[in-house]
């Protein structure tokens, strides 16, 4: 499972404490699970614990998520990255409660992710505000993980992505 919380140092300090709850608690479930973290190479991760058995890729961020089976990823153009890669993700995004608000009243889009807003519907599953949370991301991934069909039928809604994105 790859983890990839942003770009910018408030993206990581808003959902990388998430995204590593939500890994430990995979890992409970399931200690074959493996997980990597693509990180750009100027973020300092210092005041954040990340369990050893977390492996981090900042030199090339982008095979993280070229080599994951899943992706828990932020919305924005990391979503892009992981389509391209043929990556299935859920995107998590979380932001602070008066710049939630006014996104709701100015921003007029269904989606928070720029895959299912390219596709006009919710191909990957988006946690949003308190639907992100370590709860309710695990229990969608080991879903996901349950049901054999439920990765390859998100992967071919990525090809479509992909075809649409070479077509324009």
């Amino acid at each position: 499972i790859t983890l990839y919380p942003g770009s910018r140092m408030q993206e990581i300090n808003r959902h990388l404490p998430l995204f590593i709850k939500v890994a430990k608690k995979i890992k409970k479930y399931n200690n074959k699970i493996q997980f990597i973290m693509g990180l750009a190479n100027n973020i300092n991760l210092k005041k954040i614990n990340i369990p050893s058995w977390i492996k981090i890729e900042k030199q090339n961020p982008q095979k993280a998520l070229e080599c994951g089976d899943l992706a828990i990823t932020v919305s924005g153009t990391s979503t892009i990255e992981a389509a391209v890669f043929g990556t299935p993700m859920l995107i998590v995004y979380k932001m602070n409660y008066l710049s939630w608000v006014l996104a709701k009243i100015f921003v007029k889009v269904n989606f928070a992710g720029m895959v299912n807003i390219i596709a006009g519907k919710e191909i990957m599953p988006e946690f949003l505000q308190n639907n992100a949370n370590k709860n309710s991301i695990t229990k969608k991934i080991i879903n996901i993980f349950k049901r054999d069909d439920t990765l390859k039928e998100m992967k071919s809604d990525l090809l479509l992505i992909k075809k649409k994105l070479k077509s324009n």
